[in-house]
């Protein structure tokens, strides 16, 4: 019998704190090899060694600014970035990255990081309402705010952007949540892309 290999992860963070915290976490998970690195210099010599290693990187708590220069500069081959919050820079169009929302929990990103394929996009557990019919009944507040979720927009800034405050976002969250019938963002993240996958919303529908 065949044993699979754990997938290769690197949790980059320049707080060692959060870099071994996190590692250990996501190690939990069966289907992981997980490291914790705190030392920007020595990311690319730990992703040559293991191929088709997958950085997870948090922009949003400020501790991988310096990681994310070196992987824009020379990211090796195969390597997939994982952003737990939002983009804050520009990658180049060779390198697959994926935006998780700043909310979820190290047992959703686990299991994010443990599906095969380059591109880890959550999806909607089997049984689950087709994801068009479930957003199409969002209003277009809960649809803006679903959207900046998927970009992996943090609480304050989504407050910012819709000119509102923290606690209106929070609660237009709660309430989204609940009309989509799942329990974290990453969840409602994981519909919205089935469903943008799926062509919702369609070329009419502006949200009105």
């Amino acid at each position: 019998m065949t044993v699979p290999t754990a997938r290769p992860v690197v949790v980059a963070d320049a707080r060692p704190v959060v870099a071994e915290g996190l590692a250990g976490a996501l190690g939990r998970h069966p289907g992981l090899g997980v490291v914790g690195l705190s030392d920007p210099d020595r990311l690319v010599d730990v992703l040559d060694a293991r191929a088709g290693t997958t950085v997870v990187l948090l922009p949003s708590a400020g501790g991988s600014d310096s990681f994310s220069a070196v992987l824009r500069a020379a990211v090796p081959p195969g390597t997939t970035v994982v952003l737990v919050g939002a983009a804050t820079a520009a990658w180049p169009p060779d390198v697959v990255v994926q935006v998780l929302p700043a909310g979820c929990t190290a047992q959703e990103l686990a299991d994010v990081l443990a599906r095969p394929g380059p591109h880890r996009t959550p999806v909607t557990p089997p049984g689950a309402a087709a994801p068009a019919d479930v957003l199409h009944g969002l209003t277009p507040r809960q649809r803006e705010v679903l959207a900046l979720l998927a970009e992996g927009v943090s609480t304050p800034e989504i407050a910012r952007r819709m000119a509102v405050s923290v606690n209106t976002v929070r609660t237009h969250v709660n309430v989204l949540l609940h009309r989509l019938g799942v329990h974290s963002r990453l969840r409602a993240v994981a519909l919205y892309a089935d469903a943008a996958g799926a062509g919702w919303p369609p070329p009419h529908d502006h949200g009105a």
